[in-house]
């Protein structure tokens, strides 16, 4: 049993305590003691260290109300807890341990459980908030207060004159909030906490599409501005990249890793098969992954027969001259500590690409591009009638899902048309122009005119495109048929018109 002793010095009293641990004598020093304040802390130690000791002997883990103790002595007198450590009564522990150091324990301990990719996002979001708090700031340091003014943190700033400006949307910050919540919660496991300091209501902080991105995509991204995409001139294989996406609303990176043998030409039923990385397992195995199995569209089956022809009969893979494909694996490949070798195909950035293609094409970039032309497909087959088991079929992601994340062009022009009872040919186009695109503007408004509308027309037009001085311009005409006795003409329903 621990017992406190005092020996005299020269400066006065000297306290120790004396104990046995693994059977072994051991003096531990506390300090000198002259005041009835200093024998009330030795009494306190005292306590604490003969409740160490007896924990110590019978093998057990330390206690809530021993852990407790021990993170304020830590604070108050670190010194004395390092002797402890130092005479084998404390199994060193991670109490001790930093924000940055925890979120690399994370990482390298999730490593194989999780992909390496992932724990790479994860490390990033971390990031974030390490940055707030301070990389060598302890963890048991952190408090909810912290947490909370990390909102805050993230939630405004301050612009040029002093006003607050809001930083990251609510999706975004519930990203950084649930990557660390799991790494404190993993330091729950460990013990080397007792409680998770990040606590909040995560239904304030849904991954969802924000309403002005959603607002700017439902302007931007229609039938009319996607097609004039799709007729512009591209390389031949980026080309058929952008139709593929368009006509099957497939991933982006589902379309790179796209092999020859995933195609099945048949006259009975041509499909197209997509490989769609398992979110769950590591995903690297391809016989392992899920399949989703669509058809050809007729619109897309001519582009994929050429490229077919024009591929090599040894080639595996559809896509192999744009994005730098043809030298990369299927999928990154990282080393133990999940740093990446070599960058992988289905890890492909294309935005870039997109991007300029849409700018080329005279045209605002909406956003997410990839995504956004997935969301218009996924929308387009819904109002064609086709059934919610299908769309899901071939598209994946559930309808709920499809509701909270695939809405942004839910209702087009389309749709708006045809509750006023406007014909659809007779609608003229709506499509949103960079100021550079005015020439490429008054070719198609030319294109247009000779369909029999008229050179009357065109002059408003072109003098339009003359005066217009803003970034955006937005064309939409009613012509009027010049035959005596016009008849309506019927808009194709089939799957394959847009």
């Amino acid at each position: 049993m621990a017992k406190l002793s005092y020996t005299k010095k020269k400066n006065g009293r000297y306290a120790r305590i004396q104990l046995k641990v693994g059977g072994k004598l051991e003096l531990v020093n506390i300090g000198y003691s002259t005041t009835k304040k200093q024998e009330a802390r030795d009494s306190k130690l005292l306590e604490l260290v003969s409740s160490l000791e007896v924990t110590k002997a019978a093998g057990l883990k330390l206690d809530f109300e021993q852990k407790k103790l021990l993170e304020i002595l830590r604070e108050k007198d670190p010194a004395f807890v390092e002797r402890l450590v130092r005479k084998g009564l404390l199994v060193q522990t991670q109490t001790n341990v930093t924000v940055g150091q925890l979120f690399d324990f994370y990482k390298d301990n999730h490593l194989g459980v999780l992909k390496a990719r992932t724990c790479r996002n994860y490390r990033q979001a971390q990031a974030v908030f390490e940055k707030f708090v301070g990389t060598e700031t302890l963890i048991s340091r952190i408090s909810i207060g912290d947490m909370r003014d990390f909102i805050s943190f993230c939630k405004k700033d301050r612009d040029e004159k002093g006003g607050p400006k809001p930083v990251c949307e609510d999706s975004t910050i519930g990203n950084y909030l649930k990557r660390t919540r799991s790494a404190f919660a993993y330091a729950v496991e460990k013990e080397w906490i007792t409680e998770n300091p990040i606590q909040y209501d995560a239904s304030k902080f849904k991954i969802v599409k924000s309403n002005s991105k959603k607002k700017k995509q439902e302007q931007l991204l229609t039938e009319e501005t996607l097609s004039h995409l799709l007729s512009q001139s591209h390389d031949f294989e980026f080309g058929l990249l952008l139709n593929l996406v368009r006509w099957t609303g497939c991933r982006i990176a589902e379309a790179l890793i796209l092999r020859w043998d995933d195609l099945d030409f048949s006259e009975d039923d041509p499909t197209i098969s997509l490989r769609e990385k398992d979110t769950q397992e590591s995903g690297v195995n391809r016989d392992e992954m899920p399949t989703r199995v669509m058809p050809m569209w007729e619109k897309l089956r001519p582009m994929l027969e050429k490229a077919r022809s024009l591929a090599a009969s040894d080639e595996v893979y559809v896509f192999n001259n744009i994005l730098k494909l043809r030298d990369k694996p299927e999928f990154e490949v990282v080393d133990a500590t999940g740093a990446v070798l070599r960058r992988g195909r289905y890890e492909t950035n294309a935005n870039s690409r997109i991007t300029k293609a849409i700018r080329r094409a005279g045209l605002i970039v909406w956003p997410q591009a990839w995504h956004g032309i997935r969301d218009y497909r996924i929308n387009e087959l819904g109002r064609l009638g086709y059934r919610e088991a299908e769309i899901s079929a071939w598209c994946g992601n559930s309808e709920a899902t499809r509701k909270l994340h695939y809405n942004a062009t839910a209702v087009t022009a389309e749709d708006r048309r045809k509750a006023a009872g406007v014909r659809s040919e007779a609608a003229g186009v709506s499509m949103v122009y960079e100021k550079s695109a005015e020439t490429e503007l008054e070719r198609i408004v030319q294109e247009m005119a000779q369909s029999g509308e008229g050179r009357e027309l065109l002059e408003v037009i072109q003098k339009a495109l003359i005066q217009a001085d803003s970034g955006e311009l937005e064309i939409a005409e009613k012509y009027t048929r010049r035959d005596s006795n016009p008849q309506p003409s019927v808009p194709k329903t089939d799957a394959l018109s847009s």
